[in-house]
């Protein structure tokens, strides 16, 4: 089972305002690759962002490894207060962090 630790950060003081989202998710080989991409389409929660954690897994020895990942988004960023980064294996709400 894959574990995924993030935050999502708000940034005010920036103009544009900048939402960062940053964590990590196990994989389990050392050569994998994980991204977070933007869903299409949104859901019907105008104030959550879906993401979707979009890994590439490589045949190989077996070893837990967390994989960083970010993303960032300018555009209409002080509308969402939560962020679900959606994976095969289910789904994680984070709440976002205002800075500023």
């Amino acid at each position: 089972m894959s574990t995924i630790t993030a935050v999502a950060n708000l940034n005010l003081k920036e103009q544009p305002n900048k939402l960062a989202v940053t964590g990590s998710i196990i994989t389990y080989n050392d050569k994998d690759t994980v991204k977070l991409e933007l869903a299409i389409p949104q859901g019907i929660i105008g104030s959550t962002l879906l993401l979707n954690v979009v890994m590439t897994e490589v045949e190989g020895p077996k070893k837990g490894t967390p994989k960083p990942f970010y993303y960032e988004q300018s555009e209409n960023a002080s509308t969402y207060n939560k962020v679900q980064l959606a994976h095969k294996e289910g789904d994680t709400t984070i709440d976002v962090s205002i800075l500023g």
